[in-house]
């Protein structure tokens, strides 16, 4: 548990000063911790999900292919090790499909676009059965409607493209992202718009985006 303390800090304290030497370190000490813990640790996921974190931050810092990939195999790990029932694998399915979601757009493979959006299927389904009010539930749809643009994107498919409307539209007042969701909404229906000419789709986008407008200046 030393060495995990010692990598969380070090991980922590590269967030506030942007120093990669920090990170680097966070990470030697964190795989440290993994090699010296038992999988049945009750911290052991735990540990597998925050060195995932500081492999993606240093993939977002340094854009190295071989760190995404670090990560994902540790959030495959992490996710095998839950149970069905335990909250903590909705973490998991949420950072296997975030990862996928950024590989794909790294190296352009269709298969883990789609593993993506069916790894928020399973997250969405799993938060619904613990509650419909879930509160991270319409994160999650948030989630599935950018994995779903980004195959629109692919397919050129107008039913991709209504999906990634519906679910978007569901993700109104998500926690995380708020006025992200009303400019994802906007972009989208502007997209419809200019695929079937449909009017409404026109004026509700601006409407979306005039409700972006408020959040950003409400801030």
């Amino acid at each position: 548990q030393y060495w995990f303390e010692l990598g969380e800090r070090l991980g922590r304290r590269f967030g506030s000063r942007g120093t990669i030497v920090d990170l680097n370190d966070a990470i030697r000490y964190l795989s440290l911790a993994v090699k010296e813990t038992t999988e049945d640790s009750a911290f052991f996921v735990d540990l597998l999900v925050e060195l995932a974190f500081n492999f993606n931050l240093r993939y977002e810092t340094l854009a190295k292919i071989e760190d995404l990939e670090t990560a994902i195999s540790l959030h495959q790990r992490a996710l095998q090790a839950t149970d069905y029932q335990d909250e903590l694998r909705l973490d998991c399915l949420r950072n296997l499909g975030s990862d996928l979601e950024a590989r794909y757009r790294h190296i352009g493979d269709p298969s883990d676009l789609h593993r993506a959006i069916a790894l928020a299927h399973i997250a969405i389904s799993t938060m619904e059965a613990i509650s419909p009010n879930y509160y991270l539930l319409r994160d999650c749809f948030y989630e599935l409607g950018t994995k779903l643009g980004l195959l629109y994107e692919k397919t050129n498919t107008i039913d991709d493209l209504n999906e990634a409307i519906i679910w978007s539209r569901k993700a109104v007042g998500a926690i995380g992202a708020r006025i992200e969701v009303f400019r994802h909404i906007e972009h989208l229906l502007t997209l419809r718009y200019k695929r079937t000419h449909q009017i409404k789709d026109s004026e509700d986008a601006a409407k979306w985006a005039e409700e972006a407008v408020k959040w950003e200046e409400a801030v």
